[in-house]
Formats: C-alpha cells, sequence, structure tokens
C-alpha cells in the first residue's frame, strides 16, 4: 500500500506534532506500508530524513521524502505562502502513480487534496478542534468552524487521539463514520532509560513555554518546596528570561536539549510536572504526550487533573491537581515524595502506547477503508 503523508511545514525539530508526524512515518513504514512523507523545504540544517536517520539507526526501508518551498518572493519581499506550497504539491501529483491514500493532520492539506483529487481517498487525523482556540464570538472562531466542518464532511476517515477528542468533535461537527482510536505513543528509547539513578528531590519539567501549558505554575509551586530542584527543559531563550525573573532559586532552566542530554536529565528526576491550565478549551482536547513518555521513563507524576486523564486511568503514581493552584501542586509533590513506587510498574502501564502497535492498528484500518471505498 502507497501511503502519502502531507505535512505542510517546516520541520524545525521542536514542536511536538514533528515529533509524533515522524514517528508516525516511520511506525507505518516498519508495518509494511511505502510511504512517502512531504513536508515545506527548510533552511535549516535539520530535516524530516536527518532526523528520521537518527530516530531510525540508519533504517529508513519504506520511506521517500519530498520537499516544496512555501516561500513566494513579491517585490523583493520574502512571504511564506501554504497556495505556493500545495500549488507545487498538486503540480507533482499529477506526475505520480497514483497513491492508494493521502494521510495528514492539517486542514489545509485535507481540504486541498479533497478539492483537487477528489477521488484520493483522504485519512485525517485529528488532535484537537482548532476552532476553540478562539473566542466563540471572533472571527477566527467562525472562519476555521466553517473549514473544519467542510474538511470532516468530504474526508474518508478519522484517527483521533482519544475518546475524549472524538466526542468533541462530534459535538460540533458531522464527522465520518469511519474512525478509529489512536493514541500518541512513546518513543522506544524512553522504555530502555535507567530506572535506578533518580534522585527523590529531583523534578523535571520537558516542553514548551505555551500559555496553557502553566510552566510559571510550577515555578511558584517551587517556592514552597526549598527542599527539591525542577529543571525546566524547553523554551526559547526570550521566553526562558521572561520565567527567570520570577523563578526561585531552586529552578534551572536548560533550554532545548538533544535526546541524549534530555536522556541523563530524565533519568535523574524523580518526578515530573505536567501544570496544564484548562484554557484554551482546544489545549484540553490535545493527548498529553509527555504523561506516557514520562512514565515510560518511569517518572512519578503530578499533573493538572484534565478531562483525558479519566480515559487513561493512570494509577496512584500520578497525582492529579486542579488548574492553576501551585499550592496543590507543591503538596501533591510531597505527598509523590513519600511513595515507594515501583517503577516498572509504571512503566508497564505505558507499554499500551508504544508506536508499532498503534501503525498496525491504522495500517489495517486503512485497509478495510480503501475495500469498502471501492465497493
Amino acid at each position: 500500500m502507497r501511503i502519502l503523508y502531507l505535512y505542510g511545514e517546516e520541520i524545525t525539530g521542536r514542536k511536538a506534532r514533528e515529533i509524533h508526524t515522524l514517528n508516525r512515518v516511520l511506525s507505518l513504514a516498519r508495518c509494511g506500508l511505502s510511504v512517502t512523507l512531504i513536508t515545506a523545504t527548510s533552511d535549516r540544517e535539520i530535516s524530516a530524513k536527518s532526523m528520521l536517520l537518527a530516530m531510525s539507526e540508519g533504517d529508513l526501508s519504506g520511506i521517500e521524502f519530498q520537499t516544496f518551498s512555501r516561500e513566494w518572493k513579491i517585490g523583493g519581499v520574502s512571504i511564506k505562502s501554504s497556495t505556493r506550497f500545495y500549488l507545487q504539491v498538486g503540480g507533482w501529483l499529477k506526475k505520480q502513480p497514483a497513491f492508494d491514500c493521502v494521510y495528514g493532520i492539517h486542514l489545509k492539506a485535507a481540504a486541498f487534496v479533497k478539492k483537487s483529487f477528489p477521488k484520493t481517498p483522504f485519512i485525517f487525523e485529528a488532535h484537537e478542534v482548532f476552532s476553540d482556540a478562539f473566542d466563540s464570538r471572533s472571527w477566527r472562531y467562525r472562519k476555521l468552524c466553517l473549514q473544519e466542518q467542510s474538511v470532516y464532511r468530504k474526508v474518508d476517515a478519522v484517527v483521533s487521539t482519544s475518546h475524549y477528542l472524538l466526542t468533541q468533535l462530534e459535538k460540533s461537527f458531522s464527522i465520518p463514520q469511519y474512525r478509529l482510536i489512536s493514541p500518541n505513543c512513546a518513543e522506544a528509547c524512553f522504555f530502555e532509560w535507567d530506572l535506578d539513578r533518580a534522585d527523590p528531590f529531583e523534578l523535571l519539567y520537558l516542553g514548551s513555554f505555551q500559555q496553557w501549558k502553566g510552566v510559571s505554575n510550577a515555578i511558584q509551586a517551587m517556592k514552597l518546596l526549598p527542599d527539591f530542584h525542577l529543571t525546566i527543559v524547553g523554551g526559547s531563550d526570550r521566553e526562558i528570561e521572561a520565567l527567570r525573573k520570577e523563578a526561585p532559586v531552586n529552578v534551572r532552566f536548560l533550554g532545548f536539549l538533544t535526546h541524549d542530554q534530555v536522556q541523563v536529565i530524565m533519568e535523574r528526576a524523580s518526578i515530573a510536572l505536567i501544570p496544564n491550565r484548562l484554557t484554551p478549551v482546544n489545549s484540553l482536547q490535545t493527548f498529553p504526550m509527555k504523561l506516557v513518555e514520562y512514565a515510560a521513563a518511569g517518572k512519578k507524576i503530578v499533573t493538572t487533573d484534565l478531562p483525558i486523564l479519566k480515559e487513561l486511568q493512570p494509577g496512584d503514581w500520578c497525582s492529579r491537581v486542579p488548574a492553576d493552584q501551585p499550592e496543590a501542586i507543591a503538596r501533591a509533590v510531597k505527598e509523590q515524595s513519600l511513595k515507594v513506587q515501583d517503577r516498572f510498574v509504571i512503566r508497564e502501564w505505558a507499554r499500551s502506547f508504544q508506536w508499532g502497535p498503534q501503525a498496525e492498528r491504522i495500517r489495517l484500518f486503512i485497509a478495510e477503508r480503501l475495500i469498502l471505498l471501492k465497493k
């Protein structure tokens, strides 16, 4: 089966959706599919191919790569344009043997394929309700609502990262009856990292500094935890400097790290933090990939009580606290630090979230859908 994975952005190496996409492509190829990954051209040294070479230990069997520019020069000014990108993709596709289907996570990718190649099946992987990022009275909300409704009416199947997200989609849109729940997963390396190096007083936050991530709540909690130390991995230089001003001395910022550097930091941490806020609404719909990664590495966790946790059902090694309450985070950290947890049990919970088995489920799902479309 030949699949085109259409990703209409540059690869930067710093976004969760990029890591997700690359793992999805790699795992689909490893279960026997032929996958062509199209991304936008980047002026960075890093690329989808270089990242996958590292992730796959050099084995890129079944994967091909194409890149097209998003830059459009008008009067000496260079602007990024999705229109230019998809015009080039369309021209290239017309010269290729037909793909069995196209797979993607972007609304524009789905809209482009179903308009320009209406007979080509499109499998849309949903991660959130995009319009819920905005006030329901705003023009952006209305525009995205119309775009999402149009896409869900035209795509041939939906892969949702959780039951919770699927129910939110059903409330808002007419989505295809053919759908699959396939969660985000942890890379294999997390399951291999050492479980015996954890320092009971070391805490970890790993991720972006978006407002809804609640990093400032974790920092405020550290003022109530003078005996503990928090290492924060991620964020740009400007974001780090802004948060450093409010951070106590038991918080350190390391910025962006390589995978090997993350391993050293994560192995040393005992408890990981997920201090998310509950707004905007779409932040509640995204799958907490860090929860699975932390668990795969055997970490105890203190997290905001997110709706999806009822579905995922982590054990008592995962403390749930109300949003925007640093004192609750601090209290939960102290309680977890006193608990004796079998880190192999934590890791075992995470084994349900591995890329290989999920890719096989998606492969079978796509094959069944294509058979039905041909009838």
